[in-house]
């Protein structure tokens, strides 16, 4: 084992900019740069109005972020890069000076980047995305055949599209937004994913092997190899296609040459755009964590990433602990970064429940392989992009009550989590594992096993040198872990439970539109919430939308609707849309209308969607009862007025609750320095004793202490427990549910049991 590793590893000293070291001795959160920490993914949709703009950077900046990120998503119902985008962009970028924020472009509409939304590759045919394909001949040998991906999907290794794509876009930008680039309030601009693949049908069928082709590219090859493309290819095939030696070394050699012409021809112009103009450029690539998908779609992933000036990645599946990590893509973040900082896209992590513990986990891990910017928020101006993103929902945002009241608490646990990971790389040794180039290529094109780092890179933990887990928050050793607590001491078992909004439960359609609440008890004072929003859409099963004058990849199923306003009837009666929302969060009310209270009499009440699209989209439920009710299911009774149990929300019948749950109760105090104890399952919590606040907790140890002066007084004591939205969504896999819609990430995370689930005082450390 010595012997691999000293063959892998290389021990290096990467020089370091200028500042960079001082940052490291000296930092302090207070000390990083403003625009450092998380940087909120502003999602734009609707018809913006200058108010709703402004409104949403007053919001980033309570958050506590120094920039945020201005991105065109599905549901914008304004012409992308139009005048209307534009003013709104200008507006975005005023606001944020005013407040001495930083604002970053998203470069495309939705994603990939490279097509401003489809123009560059309808404008010229040669630059749509195409590969070759080899076949073999009737008559013996082999034939090659040239085809396009489907319209829409820009060919990233053909220069001509690059500066058409520029054109479009950073030209555009810069000459409207120019007093915000001259003075520095425009930080850069971001591409995302702009190797991104597209299904290619070729008219023969499948072919033996296919590769991205592009202008010159035979010429290319033989002048880094002294050799003809096909030839190579063809040699390898009639070798038997081995997975290794000479006839094998096409691939490869195939594949840095990609590199190089995707670097060339798309990273480098935009670059070098972007120096020129004094804005950075930052951004990702697709697949970072399988070498082989990483070198199959960017040639050389190394290379792509440092061209930009803060390389990024994407890590999307939270894991933290060693042996599943996603050690490639953070491998590939420690060797773009050189200690220049990086960004890690983390929006996407996960559950849309995801506690905050486990977010700053990934946080952490991505600071420890140089990340210094996190884009850890999708906060989008409404959710109506998620008629056609809807594969998944972002576990931070203004949308979960959690990160409304808590953001800025989490934005400063982010800013510390980057000065404490830089102050310890200060003091070791910079280990680097080669990226495994050869062996990817050889992957992605001969059918070799597939490299892996993870175990290598597992057994590497950068905080001790050795494996260990990744949840700690310093270099020292962790602390033992705590006993379980012990029964309340000096804590009633019952307390007052206060709400701050109403209880919910999406009633479950299955594809024949109809579902049914059964009303144990009479229930006053119901709101009935109604989604009013039903739009067109074409969309794949993978969530891309499919614009006019777009087709679809080869084998993608399309999913289509045509605009049709929904009606709903209960026991054959229609529902009324008498007024606007308010029983859901922003960004799901104005989708919605509901009618106003109604008395529902005991029984089994029978619901239908007379007319619009079914309920087949998780994330955006078509009727929601709204009210002061217990839910077990589909049974409701009202929920009584006296004190309750510690317990998870869902246990006490609240299984549907969206917003901050408070446990209050009278209680005397212990005598001495006394710590409250909780525990809520991991949802973020706030203590308070006789109303002033003893601090956010946001991952354990819940933990608080009382002010000396409560000592051996009676007082009231609160806890209240904030929530993620996806109560509101109900049970993905609920019996008879219409979705059939393939989530990206897992939607809710079954073992959670949020709430008050105990309680107790204890004598402070």
């Amino acid at each position: 084992m010595a012997g691999v590793m000293a063959r892998i590893l290389k021990i290096a000293a990467i020089p370091e900019k200028s500042g960079f070291r001082q940052a490291r001795k000296g930092a302090s959160p207070e000390t990083l740069p403003r625009d450092w920490g998380i940087v909120p993914f502003v999602a734009v949709t609707g018809r913006p109005t200058e108010t709703a703009v402004r409104a949403t950077v007053a919001r980033v900046d309570a958050q506590g972020a120094g920039s945020f990120l201005v991105y065109a998503r599905s549901g914008l119902e304004i012409e992308y890069m139009g005048e209307d985008w534009l003013r709104a962009v200008a507006w975005f970028c005023d606001e944020a000076a005013r407040r001495g924020l930083r604002v970053w472009l998203y470069d495309e509409f939705n994603w990939p980047s490279g097509t401003c939304r489809g123009r560059v590759p309808a404008e010229n045919e040669a630059w749509r995305y195409a590969e070759l394909g080899v076949f073999p001949a009737p008559g013996g040998g082999w034939a090659w055949e040239r085809a396009t991906g489907p319209r829409g999907w820009t060919n990233v290794c053909e220069p001509g599209a690059t500066r058409r794509f520029l054109e479009l876009t950073h030209e555009v930008y810069a000459a409207r937004l120019a007093p915000w680039f001259a003075d520095g309030t425009v930080a850069g601009f971001f591409t995302d994913e702009p190797g991104h693949p597209v299904r290619v049908a070729f008219p023969r069928g499948e072919p033996v092997a296919r590769l991205r082709c592009w202008s010159g590219l035979e010429e290319d090859y033989e002048a880094a190899t002294g050799r003809a493309l096909r030839a190579d290819v063809e040699r390898w095939l009639d070798a038997g296609r081995p997975q290794d030696g000479p006839e094998a070394e096409v691939w490869p050699a195939y594949a840095r040459l990609h590199g190089a012409r995707f670097v060339a021809s798309y990273f480098d112009p935009i670059r070098e755009w972007c120096d020129a103009h004094g804005v950075l450029l930052a951004g990702h690539l697709i697949n970072e964590h399988d070498p082989a998908g990483a070198v199959r779609l960017n040639g050389d992933p190394v290379r792509a990433l440092r061209a930009l000036s803060v390389p990024g990645v994407d890590e999307i599946y939270t894991r933290t602990d060693p042996a599943h990590a996603e050690w490639t893509t953070l491998a590939l973040l420690r060797q773009a970064t050189h200690d220049r900082g990086g960004i890690a896209e983390l929006f996407a992590c996960g559950p849309c429940d995801l506690p905050p513990a486990k977010l700053l986990d990934m946080v952490r891990l991505a600071a420890r392989h140089g990340a210094t910017r996190f884009v850890t928020c999708m906060e989008a101006m409404d959710q109506r992009g998620l008629v056609e993103k809807h594969g998944f929902l972002a576990p931070t945002g203004s949308l979960h009550p959690w990160w409304e009241r808590h953001a800025r608490v989490f934005a400063e646990e982010v800013r510390r989590i980057v000065v404490e990971e830089r102050r310890a790389a200060a003091a070791r040794p910079v280990i680097a594992v080669p990226f495994p180039h050869r062996a990817a290529a050889l992957a992605a094109y001969a059918g070799a096993p597939a490299p892996s780092l993870d175990s290598r890179l597992a057994a590497l933990d950068p905080r001790r040198g050795r494996c260990g887990s990744t949840n700690s928050h310093s270099r020292t050793e962790p602390k033992p872990r705590r006993k379980p607590m012990d029964p309340p001491n000096g804590l009633p078992d019952r307390w007052t439970l206060v709400l701050d909004a109403p209880n919910l439960l999406r009633v479950t359609f299955g594809a024949d539109r109809r579902g049914a609440v059964d009303v144990r008890e009479a229930l006053p004072g119901v709101r009935i919430v109604l989604r009013d929003y039903a739009p067109s859409f074409a969309v794949t099963e993978s969530g891309r939308p499919v614009d006019a004058g777009e087709e679809a990849g080869a084998g993608e199923r399309v999913l289509r609707h045509d605009a049709e306003p929904y009606a709903f009837e209960m026991d054959g009666v229609p529902l009324s849309l008498a007024r606007p929302c308010t029983a859901l969060r922003a960004g799901f009310a104005s989708l919605y209308r509901e009618t106003g209270p109604i008395d529902l009499a005991p029984g089994v009440h029978r619901l239908r969607i007379a007319r619009g699209a079914p309920d087949d989209n998780y994330f955006l439920p078509a009727l929601l009862l709204a009210g002061d009710f217990l839910a077990d299911g589909a049974a409701l009774r009202p929920r009584p007025a006296g004190p309750v149990p510690f317990a998870s929300l869902e246990e006490l019948g609240l299984g549907g609750f969206v917003g901050t749950a408070t446990w209050r109760a009278r209680v005397r105090a212990p005598g001495g320095r006394t710590a409250l104890r909780a525990e809520t399952g991991g949802a973020p919590a706030e203590a308070f004793w006789n109303g002033a606040s003893l601090g956010v907790r946001l991952r354990a140890p819940f933990e608080w202490t009382l002010p000396a002066s409560a000592a051996c007084t009676e007082g009231e004591l609160s806890i209240a427990v904030s929530t993620s939205v996806a109560p509101m969504f109900g049970a993905p896999d609920a019996p008879g549910a219409a979705w059939d819609q393939p989530f990206w990430t897992p939607p809710r995370a079954p073992e959670a049991r949020f709430g008050l689930l105990a309680a107790g005082f204890s004598p402070s450390a």
